[in-house]
């Protein structure tokens, strides 16, 4: 959008190639399971839900308005239920290592991870949308970047992004 507003996008090159998922994951030892996130606060007993910053990380923006969504934010975070994190990596690690036995990531990095379960998906209507924008920017020395667009959207490209869980659009 900035780079729209301000004029900087070769017309008819913008566009999303790709979007994400918003996951609740499970480590290894986490014994209460629970079927939608208005039960998180129950379920997570004595261990918190490890999150990104919330002021920092899209991954906690997200993840806030999907708890706000559900109408759980203000009893979990009132009731000082969540570790904060600088990163989604380090979310993943906090849930993997059982120092949380909750975390909200990347349904991606979810997948990298063979320590966590994913529990429970978010809705997409419940936060912002995760989508990976590409565009070209006006300028003479652009071809190489048109030729990684056009790979983009090849089957090639799609197949691969599809592996890691990337839903494409």
């Amino acid at each position: 959008k900035y780079l729209d507003d301000k004029k900087l996008v070769e017309k008819g090159t913008a566009g999303i190639f790709a979007s994400n998922e918003l996951v609740i994951v499970a480590s290894p030892n986490a014994k209460n399971r629970f079927k939608s996130p208005e039960k998180l606060l129950e379920a997570l007993g004595d261990s918190n839900l490890a999150m990104g910053d919330t002021k920092a990380v899209p991954a906690g923006k997200y993840g806030m308005e999907a708890l706000k969504y559900h109408k759980v934010w203000d009893k979990i975070s009132g009731a000082n239920k969540i570790a904060y994190y600088p990163d989604v990596r380090k979310v993943l690690n906090a849930v993997e290592t059982s120092q949380c036995d909750y975390g909200i990531v990347y349904r991606t990095d979810a997948m990298m991870s063979s320590k966590v379960k994913v529990v429970y998906t978010f809705k997409g209507k419940s936060h912002s949308p995760i989508d990976y924008p590409v565009c070209v920017i006006n300028g003479k020395n652009n071809d190489g970047v048109k030729a990684f667009m056009k790979f983009l959207k090849s089957s090639r490209a799609k197949a691969v992004l599809k592996k890691y869980g990337f839903k494409m659009k």
